[in-house]
């Protein structure tokens, strides 16, 4: 598959939405040109995706979720279609980026669902906003233990870094999804190729790749000292897929011992739930959103 050109992956992520009830805009936000995906109503979730995805990750879950709720879905700074500006990517900074976002989309504070990197940002910011958001879904969650991933991974994941081919990035769900064979029969095929065009476009752009880089060494492999997570105040839980190669299970259990979190461990799953059991991934956090 060729790299698209810009006005191409713009079109592609239109296709990807179309059919959603969702609206797409662009805020001012702590230093970014936040691109956003909205819609719904009801108790606000703010999605938050992983490292070097965008917005159009949560498609096989946002169906559902909008049905019950105000459905808030940026892509990270300096990732899909957010520019950063004026940013010096770091831990404050995402947390100013987040408690921005939030005022300016949600009328009361919401569930915050973080993925991967977006679940490392969630985790800084419910240490210092925890008043800001009702509630907190890490999933696959790094930053809660040390950054050790299966080795099989760390060749894929450079491959994807220097060449974001169809081959490199398919290589490399082979290693993070339980089953991708499952995961593509989620999408028609014309879906699933725009969906890896679109993320060979973004991934391969000179300002994203920076903004991957950055992401990754000052959040995305830093563990949070316990002290810090020990003043979360809000409800926080833990939601892992039990093959998940990246992050270890074994770190959610350490982390739901050490801060009496919950931890609901999908069967059949590697590290991104919403994809490998996107049904059971939306029944679980329903459950973790009500009153």
């Amino acid at each position: 598959m060729k790299t698209m050109t810009r006005n191409e992956a713009v079109a592609t992520r239109r296709r990807l939405l179309a059919g959603l009830p969702v609206e797409e805009r662009t805020l001012a936000i702590a230093g970014t040109r936040t691109r956003l995906v909205e819609g719904g109503s009801g108790t606000p979730i703010v999605l938050l995706h992983g490292q070097g995805g965008s917005a159009v990750a949560w498609t096989t879950v946002l169906p559902r979720f909008l049905e019950r709720h105000r459905v808030v879905v940026p892509d990270l700074p300096g990732l899909g279609e957010s520019i950063i500006t004026d940013m010096e990517i770091g831990s404050s900074a995402v947390v100013s980026w987040l408690d921005e976002l939030i005022s300016k989309t949600c009328d009361t504070p919401p569930m915050i669902v973080g993925l991967s990197l977006g679940g490392t940002i969630a985790a800084h910011f419910a240490i210092d906003r925890f008043d800001a958001c009702r509630s907190v879904v890490l999933v696959d969650t790094g930053s809660l233990g040390p950054f050790r991933p299966d080795p099989r991974v760390l060749p894929a994941l450079v491959r994807v870094s220097v060449r974001p081919t169809q081959r490199n990035i398919e290589r490399l769900f082979r290693h993070t999804s339980a089953d991708l064979d499952a995961v593509k029969r989620q999408f028609e095929p014309a879906e699933w190729q725009d969906f890896i065009g679109y993320g060979m476009e973004r991934n391969a752009a000179p300002t994203v790749k920076s903004a991957n880089r950055q992401m990754l060494r000052k959040l995305g492999t830093k563990q949070i000292p316990d002290e810090d997570l020990e003043r979360i105040e809000c409800p926080v839980a833990l939601v892992w897929g039990r093959h998940d190669k990246i992050m270890n299970v074994t770190i959610a259990e350490e982390a739901s011992r050490k801060f009496g979190w919950p931890l609901h461990v999908i069967d059949d799953c590697g590290h991104a739930a919403s994809w490998d059991q996107p049904d059971r991934f939306v029944d679980i956090v329903e459950t973790l959103a009500v009153d």
